[in-house]
């Protein structure tokens, strides 16, 4: 019969009896996938079901072992699977009803996180709301609040190297009337002091924030690209200090980007040669599985030319081969029983029940055209018997 079912690859009973063997031999992966072939070909089998149902059983797949064993027996009543169903079923809801309880307390953290958010963001909007009426109230700017606090923590003007530069700039003080522009700025500046002080992480920080208020300031990107050069961001550095240059021309970027740019461009190209192999690599490996593909496809349409040609059955084999690995009629249990049976081996000769047999497997519904045909419906129903009356 391993030949024989390799002529009829479309009879979904044949992988749901080898399934049935490799359950019985506890190989419950090897017995899912077969159902899975199966109910590809034929997704209305209780039989199929019940197979795939022991199978997840075997692996402790609860969930899906109810899942499959409650179809099989919707589609066709079965004491046993109904037996396996009420075992299996009480330890599926268990794990359900842990999975739901799992979500919902993800879900209320979610929220509890959502609300602390805009209870955050509330609370920083409203100080900022008091910090600008009393600006307004005074008549001035003030500088006791600017986010963060200048490096070296100290509230007088003297407190930082460069303080009473960044004060006395005139850029400064005539921005001082406009928030917004004023922050921008001062982001900018303490940036500067942060790339002098050799931290330039707290740098890139404040530049990130200067060009998100306003995002044509020459001297942020100027600032953000010498704090990426110091960090060894090479391709960053030559990105900011170039939109500098293209901003607002300076000397000291531009001899900056001079420095930068090659190795900026040394990385950009390790990184196209990178993608153009991952490319490569990627149209490789689809032409191999096209090729694989069409190789399968020929040889499949060989094996079914030289059976046409022989005018008979070919026992070529079940794919992916029986349980045991042995190309005899004795390597599944059953099949010695099968094969000996004279009524089959008879029909197996007769070239008209064959033909109805393979017409009946590609197409199951065809079978009501061979209702009247005594010797096909009794080559049919004698497997069909005999198939599903095994354990």
């Amino acid at each position: 019969l391993t030949e024989a079912i390799k002529l009829n690859p479309h009879l979904a009973i044949l992988y749901a009896k080898r399934a049935s063997v490799f359950v019985k031999m506890q190989k419950p992966n090897a017995a899912i996938r077969d159902c899975d072939r199966a109910i590809q070909i034929n997704p209305d089998s209780a039989q199929t079901y019940k197979w795939r149902g022991k199978a997840h059983r075997l692996l402790g797949h609860w969930e899906e072992a109810a899942h499959d064993l409650a179809l099989a027996c919707k589609l066709d009543y079965d004491e046993e699977a109904s037996a396996m169903l009420k075992e299996v079923q009480p330890r599926a809801q268990k794990i359900a009803e842990h999975r739901r309880k799992y979500e919902r307390k993800r879900e209320e953290k979610e929220i509890r996180e959502r609300m602390e958010r805009v209870k955050k963001a509330r609370e920083e909007h409203e100080r900022a709301q008091r910090e600008e009426e009393a600006r307004r109230q005074s008549g001035g700017p003030q500088f006791g609040g600017f986010p963060g606090g200048f490096p070296g923590g100290m509230p007088g003007m003297g407190s930082m190297p460069g303080l009473n530069e960044i004060l006395s700039d005139p850029e400064v003080l005539a921005a001082m009337q406009d928030p917004e522009v004023m922050a921008a700025i001062l982001y900018a500046k303490r940036a500067s002091v942060f790339v002098k002080m050799q931290k330039p992480n707290a740098a890139i920080r404040d530049c990130d924030r200067a060009i998100q208020i306003n995002p044509d300031s020459a001297q942020t990107y100027k600032w953000r690209g010498k704090a990426h050069r110091l960090l060894g961001h090479w391709e960053e550095a030559a990105h900011d200090l170039a939109l500098a240059c293209k901003l607002d021309y300076d000397d000291e970027a531009s001899a900056m980007l001079k420095e930068v740019q090659p190795r900026a461009q040394k990385i950009a190209e390790h990184r196209r040669k990178y993608e153009r192999k991952r490319e490569e690599k990627e149209i490789r490996e689809r032409m191999e599985r096209v090729k694989k593909a069409r190789e399968e496809h020929d040889k499949a349409q060989r094996d079914e030319e030289a059976r046409r040609q022989t005018g008979g059955p070919q026992f070529g084999g079940f794919p992916g081969g029986f349980p045991g690995g042995m190309p005899g009629m004795g390597s599944m249990p059953g099949l010695n029983e099968i094969l000996s049976d004279p009524e089959v081996l008879a029909a197996m000769q007769d070239p008209e029940v064959m033909a109805a047999f393979q017409d009946v497997a590609q197409n199951p519904a065809n079978m009501s055209k061979y209702q009247n045909n005594p010797k096909v419906m009794n080559l049919i129903g004698k497997l069909s018997s005999k198939f599903g009356s095994q354990p």
